[in-house]
């Protein structure tokens, strides 16, 4: 069917195309041998015998004397053939076909270089298919037959029993066939590649993108992620209707990083590495749905304030053009889904469902889809939990799956906004992005971590005290709750933590042996002052007696040479690197939630140096470089050192702590004043750490409710 069609798109009008089909569902190659089909056929099960009885037990014959009826009419310029489950792994498979098909040659007064012949694989090990094994026959076939060629079923898709193709796969097999035959014409066209999956995006400012462009938003971008501008975009240098790498901006040219940038990107990393992914991205601030219904469009542009210009972009009619757009992509892809964010301006307005619905199903009805081929994915406002001024829509876009079949609702809970509480953050956009693509490779059966908003985790490093110097408690034991979580950077061989694994954070937190740290008490402090929503994780890497060097991977190992061999000894726990354990420690942590806060406390060993500062925003400097994060994101708090007052050796150092500020904007001194000593000179007591962990704490907590984010 789809050969037939193709071929006859792709020649002169002049050019007519007839098709002569025998097959026989179930049947080896050998009911096209004359000589054995009779006796094949007595061996056969009875439904098998029933069709080739409609072709009188002879379905060659019937064939050609079919063709020589045809050659009265025209002239026969080619020879299909798409069998072989039936004889799956039989090596003389293609000279048993090479039988069959020179004896049509002859029977037809033919040639074999008038008339190829085209051999279609069944389908392939990239869908599991169960008689895939055979391909590596049918690859032989050019070997046997000159002038014939092999059709790939890569990427065509089975109807669920691994054997029969599905519509889909049918339209792209058949493609393939009709591409081939043209070719031996001279005839080059393009045909979907089944493995270019194409996504459709709609909606208002947010999909149009409001998030600042950094550069890391180019750096990340790979060639499988490919853009298709819906109209011109001069200043990018970027036409309409041609692909280009998906750097951002993906709408129009003023437009900055949506959701769709993080959607792309995740479902690229997430597919393998033969798929690519294509977005093509409509969408207009400040409009309402309207604007996207053909019947409505004119009228409402004309009687909106600021629609007429951007509405002239696209020539009055955005809907029109997103169609024209994916007309223009299907030709060399697969439509895979379709993604919407919208409802700002039509907030609160119930009917909004039904003019969606309107519009999803033309635009299906338009592009020839089946809805559940294509999953619908609508985006929510900014929540309720961020005071968000439309979050009242959100209710209304739940009602979108009782609607619309096959559709989905992204959740914005834990999207913070820019501050207009109409508009997602960057950070926003990141989540929601990525909550678009783990829905999406849901629907394909792949099931992704992504991180959770409301997970808040903290990097925690020094030297002794942050180590864990207080002796454990029973109390210190108890009360500990399921929202506080602990990562191990190193094993723990004492009680079986294992590194890169959350656990609730009893103590201790850093490693073996080591004991209560104020690590423990801002953790339990920040959980009972956040909304119970929000959990705490933790990760510590401490080394007792160590330089602030030590945490700049530059000077590390040439410290480590100066060093004792008792310090040594913690160092080659963490590889000699606790750097580097930090931050892939962190960068797993990564996967499940979102850093907030950096916590030091260390000083003891660089006690008096004046460049310690400086020393301090190198390792933090590197530290959100490599995290991907920005200083204004997450603070850096850092602790004083045991106080004069309680017999602190190092006390004079606090004096150069408090000068952090001067070289990191973003940081907090946490007074140690009052909190108790082991007499040592050095080390805080049990409760020392417990009220220095809550200082922290107290820190931390007033400043996330400062950014919204308690």
């Amino acid at each position: 069917d789809i050969f037939g069609r193709t071929v006859v798109e792709n020649l002169p009008e002049n050019i007519k195309v007839g098709v002569i089909n025998v097959a026989v569902g179930g049947g080896s190659i050998d009911i096209f041998d004359e000589d054995k089909c009779e006796a094949y056929i007595a061996t056969t099960e009875d439904w098998l015998k029933e069709i080739a009885a409609e072709y009188g037990n002879h379905p060659y014959k019937v064939l050609v004397d079919a063709a020589k009826k045809a050659q009265k009419s025209g002239v026969i310029k080619g020879i299909l053939l798409h069998q072989g489950e039936t004889d799956n792994g039989q090596q003389d498979w293609p000279n048993r076909v090479k039988l069959v098909y020179d004896r049509l040659l002859a029977d037809l007064n033919l040639k074999t270089e008038d008339v190829p012949l085209f051999v279609g694989e069944t389908v392939g090990k990239d869908q599991d298919g169960m008689c895939a094994l055979h391909n590596e026959i049918i690859a032989k076939v050019p070997e046997v037959i000159k002038n014939s060629y092999v059709i790939s079923s890569e990427g065509c898709t089975h109807r669920g029993d691994r054997l029969h193709f599905s519509k889909q796969g049918y339209k792209l097999l058949g493609a393939r066939y009709a591409q081939t035959y043209l070719k031996t014409l001279g005839i080059e066209i393009q045909v979907p590649d089944p493995n270019f999956y194409i996504f459709l995006a709609f909606g208002q400012s947010n999909m149009e993108g409001q998030g600042d462009i950094e550069q890391e938003d180019i750096d990340l971008v790979t060639d499988r992620f490919q853009m298709m501008p819906a109209i011109d975009m001069p200043q990018v240098e970027r036409v309409a209707g041609e692909w280009y790498k998906a750097t951002p901006p993906l709408c129009r040219q003023w437009s900055h990083i949506s959701p769709l940038d993080i959607f792309g990107r995740t479902v690229v990393e997430n597919l393998p590495e033969n798929i690519k992914v294509g977005v093509i991205n409509v969408a207009i601030g400040g409009s309402s749905i309207d604007i996207f219904d053909e019947d409505k469009c004119e009228a409402y542009i004309a009687n909106t304030e600021g629609m007429k210009e951007v509405g002239a972009e696209y020539g009055n009619n955005p809907y029109r053009v997103l169609i024209n757009s994916a007309k223009k992509a299907q030709e060399v892809g697969i439509i895979k889904g379709i993604l919407l964010h919208q409802g700002e301006t039509d907030n609160g307005q119930q009917d909004w469902i039904d003019r969606v619905k309107l519009i999803y199903d033309r635009m299906i009805k338009d592009l020839s889809l089946k809805s559940e081929e294509v999953p619908f994915l609508v985006g929510e406002t900014v929540g309720k939990d961020q005071d968000g001024i439309c979050a009242l829509h959100n209710e209304i876009i739940a009602k979108i799956p009782g609607v619309i079949k096959n559709s989905y609702v992204i959740s914005s809970e834990g999207c913070t906004h820019r501050g207009d509480k109409i508009h997602f953050s960057k950070q926003g956009y990141k989540i929601l992005g990525a909550r678009y693509a783990q829905t999406y490779l849901k629907t394909l059966g792949i099931n992704i971590q992504i991180p959770d908003p409301h997970f808040h985790i903290f990097l925690a490093f020094g030297q002794s005290n942050m180590e864990g110097q207080g002796d454990i408690e029973q109390e210190d034991r108890e009360g500990i709750s399921e929202r506080f979580k602990m990562m191990p950077a190193v094993n723990f061989t004492t009680d079986g933590r294992i590194a890169g694994k959350w656990y609730r954070a009893d103590p201790p937190l850093c490693r073996d042996w080591a004991r209560i740290s104020p690590l423990d008490y801002f953790g339990r402090t920040l959980v009972e002052k956040l909304n119970d929503t929000k959990s705490i994780g933790v990760i510590n890497v401490a080394v007792g007696g160590c330089s602030i060097v030590l945490f700049d991977e530059d000077r590390a190992e040439s410290y480590l040479e100066t060093t004792e061999d008792w310090l040594k000894n913690i160092a080659a726990i963490y590889g000699n690197n606790p750097f580097r354990v930090l931050v892939n420690t962190a960068k797993k942590a990564q996967e499940y939630g979102v850093i907030k806060g950096i916590l030091l406390h260390q000083g003891e060993s660089d006690n008096g140096d004046q460049n310690w500062p400086r020393n301090v925003k190198i390792v933090y400097d590197r530290l959100l470089e490599e995290l991907g994060l920005k200083e204004e994101d997450v603070p850096l708090l850092v602790g004083e050192l045991v106080s004069n007052e309680q017999g602190g050796l190092c006390y004079e150092h606090n004096k150069i702590i408090a000068n952090i500020k001067s070289e990191i904007k973003n940081s907090f001194v946490i007074s140690s004043e009052g909190c108790p000593s082991q007499n040592d000179g050095y080390h805080f007591n049990t409760e020392g750490n417990r009220m220095m962990g809550r200082r922290y704490g107290e820190t931390m907590y007033e400043y996330l409710k400062n950014h919204n984010d308690a």
